[in-house]
């Protein structure tokens, strides 16, 4: 018996890495600290390494230390030996075994034993071809081409799905011109022949059948590693932002010499959305994704604008939050919230009135929109539908007129927003007498304009929520994300349907993404501006990015709501 162990790779004929072993142990894939190990420095994307049993005697023996592993399709736990013969391939780390080898299952590392061995020779040498020589086979390491390098989860998915089905393809082929000889063969034989010929079909149709379920089965577990890899390779990333982004945060609070900078408006992003989508592995808000015209953006630093604005605006915020949590105005928000929470909502949608109108049943924008849900004709027709599938009739307003007069009645607030804030009682008063001379629809006295639904908050709230909740079902179940499908609900509910689906359309085409439920809000937001850039009315393009950014302002005050609940919160 040797006094060493010796593994040798071979690269061109010579010698190149030598690893000697003074015990008869090897360790596979263990700390080199812990003694002599077979530690090998793989290639990137190595998946394997092989060993061939180069000694001249009948067999070596092999003892399993550490495991499970597989040897010949066989599962060896720790203790477990089996016998190899001269010339003999192992091969280490392997995900299917294709003959003799050696493979690790969920184990981080193993130890094996090696009785009366001698020199292993390890060739870096050609993927063995169909047809070549068995002592051809001889080589220990392979560098397996991962040719989906660089595509998204669906695409990889896609790649092997297609490679498999090429394969039964091929034999589909092969299989239908037996087919086609059976049937001419059955033409001339008897009663015999047709029973080959029945037997024949069921076993071709049995045959396609196993193959294709095959294929599909191999498909669906590739995409189930490729969307593992890319949870884990996301987790990374953001556990690896978060940790540079305290630091910054450490060093900027010393006032430590040499202190990085830091965007604090996208790490305030960042980490509250995080916080509020911790759930979905796959999330990363501080991805940065490259726009129209050069620059880049990233969700968090979107949202992260909008956090501070919100968090700046504590006068107007708590002049809302005291006039809807009163006990005279119905504590709008439990209503609303307790409304969403029985449709399945998502929580940001409770903070959509926030942004809309200040909650404030008052409220008209130049874009038609009225009430506490800011719902446009269009799309109160089909929100109110919803209700009772009654479509009702949705009057004209001069909006500029109803503007004009907010405009000069929030003089004595500081403004109309801050008239919308506080919508006083006798302002709601002298707004119904100027514009209606105070008439009431008899069935429906809370609506300021008798004729127009919208301005009944608590009809136009139900009717709001409804249209959310058939928005957000529509893009789940096309696949979105939760985080993305809410973002894209609220996006849709402000510029419409159709509108959204056009930047969808652009953002596929412009970042190359062909499965448009990969597109995370960031590339939608990209295609908005794209889609901007193409409009020849200046005053149409801005009302496209203010609607690509509205869905980030919702977002905000949700956000601010999670870490500030004295400011939006009403006060049990």
């Amino acid at each position: 018996m040797p006094d060493r162990i010796r593994f040798t790779l071979i690269e061109d004929g010579e010698d190149v890495r030598p690893y000697d072993f003074d015990t008869q142990t090897v360790q596979i894939g263990a700390d080199p600290d812990r003694g002599d190990n077979l530690l090998i420095p793989l290639p990137p994307r190595l998946r394997h390494v092989r060993a061939k049993i180069l000694r001249q005697a009948d067999y070596v023996e092999l003892e399993v230390k550490g495991g499970p592993i597989w040897v010949q399709g066989s599962r060896l736990e720790e203790g477990d030996a089996v016998e190899l013969n001269v010339g003999d391939l192992l091969v280490f780390g392997t995900r299917k075994p294709r003959g003799v080898r050696l493979r690790f299952e969920y184990a981080t590392e193993a130890a094996i034993v090696i009785d009366d061995v001698a020199d292993w020779t390890a060739s870096a040498a050609p993927k063995k071809k169909r047809g070549s020589a068995a002592e051809d086979d001889a080589f220990a390491f392979e560098e397996e081409v991962d040719p989906t390098a660089g595509m998204n989860p669906y695409q990889k998915a896609l790649f092997w799905y297609r490679k498999q089905y090429a394969k039964f393809a091929k034999w589909r082929k092969k299989a239908a011109r037996v087919s086609y000889w059976v049937s001419t063969i059955g033409i001339v034989w008897s009663k015999v022949g047709k029973v080959v010929t029945l037997v024949g079909g069921v076993a071709i149709l049995g045959g396609g059948w196993f193959m294709e379920s095959k294929d599909r089965k191999e498909a669906e577990e590739a995409e189930e590693v490729a969307v593992t890899d890319e949870a884990a390779a996301v987790r990374a990333e953001r556990e690896a932002f978060l940790a540079q982004t305290e630091i910054q945060r450490q060093m900027r609070e010393c006032n430590c010499p040499g202190s990085p900078g830091v965007d604090q408006v996208e790490l305030d992003g960042a980490e509250a959305l995080l916080t509020a989508f911790a759930s979905d592995e796959t999330f990363a808000p501080q991805r940065r994704i490259p726009m129209p015209g050069g620059e880049s953006q990233s969700l968090a630093g979107l949202v992260g604008g909008y956090i501070v604005t919100a968090s700046r605006s504590k006068t107007t915020i708590r002049a809302t939050r005291d006039r809807i949590c009163s006990s005279l105005d119905g504590r709008r928000m439990q209503t609303v919230d307790t409304e969403r929470q029985n449709l399945g909502l998502d929580p940001v949608y409770s903070y959509l009135p926030f942004v809309e109108s200040n909650w404030c049943s008052l409220s008209v924008d130049i874009y038609g929109r009225r009430g506490m849900m800011q719902l446009t004709p269009s799309s109160a027709r089909r929100a109110f539908e919803l209700v009772d599938g009654m479509t009702p009739d949705i009057p004209k307003v001069d909006v500029e007129e109803h503007m004009a007069w907010l405009e000069e009645k929030g003089g004595r607030y500081g403004g109309p927003y801050g008239l919308l804030a506080k919508c006083p009682q006798g302002a709601r008063d002298e707004y119904s007498q100027t514009f209606y001379e105070g008439v009431k629809h008899p069935d429906h006295p809370e609506r300021i304009d008798p004729e127009d639904p919208r301005t009944d908050w608590q009809a136009s709230m139900k009717a709001g929520l409804l249209l959310l909740q058939e928005i957000d079902e529509g893009y789940r179940e096309r696949g979105f994300r939760p985080v993305d499908s809410v973002l894209l609900t609220l996006a849709a509910y402000d510029m419409g349907h159709d509108g959204v689906e056009a930047w969808i359309k652009a953002a596929a085409k412009g970042y190359k993404i062909e499965d448009r439920a990969a597109l995370s809000y960031t590339h939608v937001y990209g295609g908005a501006i794209a889609v901007a850039a193409k409009e020849d009315d200046p005053d149409r393009a801005a009302r496209i990015l203010e609607g690509a950014k509205a869905p980030a302002k919702a977002m905000a005050f949700f956000l601010v709501a999670q870490t500030n609940p004295e400011m939006l919160a009403c006060e049990d």
